[in-house]
């Protein structure tokens, strides 16, 4: 419920629009929606002005990470841009780690390597240092596989350990079985 519910406070559904929750074939729960209205809509909520600076930074945030899930990366980097210094300076743990991993998938997309690995290792300090799991495990394999297309071989492998262990704790199966294919893949290089 609580997915669910911040999906519609994010603003994913328009009005009089219909949300499928679904649970995939690895048992993952799987919310389908119709994207452009959705983006339509968060663009007319900021088009409207918004007085509360956190709901904005949070709308701008998701139609972000909308604008990246229909690989729009250019729109989705300049949002995430724009509240960056909001993302960086933000107490919320959600916020903040959603932020930079999309910072990081973004240029990562753009093979900028050295920049989405900064943005990465700024989401991991974080989380160690608020001692949260959030995240955790996703961004350690994300971190394994922009060190091994750095070509760190070694400090790759040693993430990948890291985020299978993250992954057995939290009980998340698929990812750790993607976590394994990626150490096969580093180790046989």
């Amino acid at each position: 419920r609580k997915a669910l519910a911040d999906e519609l406070l994010l603003g994913r559904l328009a009005d009089g629009e219909k949300v499928l929750v679904d649970i995939d074939q690895n048992d993952e729960i799987v919310l389908k929606f119709n994207v452009q209205k959705a983006v339509k809509k968060l663009e007319s909520m900021i088009n409207e002005g918004i007085k509360n600076l956190k709901l904005y930074d949070r709308i701008i945030q998701s139609l972000a990470i909308m604008y990246y899930d229909i690989n729009n990366l250019k729109k989705s980097l300049e949002l995430l841009l724009q509240i960056e210094d909001n993302i960086l300076t933000s107490n919320s743990v959600k916020f903040k780690i959603t932020g930079l991993y999309y910072l990081s998938r973004n240029y990562r997309s753009k093979k900028n390597y050295s920049k989405s690995l900064d943005y990465n290792s700024k989401a991991l300090d974080y989380l160690i240092s608020q001692e949260s799991m959030f995240y955790l495990g996703e961004l350690l394999l994300e971190q394994a596989e922009l060190m091994s297309l750095e070509g760190l071989r070694q400090e790759a492998l040693q993430s990948c350990d890291r985020a299978i262990s993250i992954f057995e704790i939290t009980n998340k199966n698929f990812q750790k079985s993607q976590a394994f294919t990626f150490k096969n893949k580093i180790t046989n290089i």
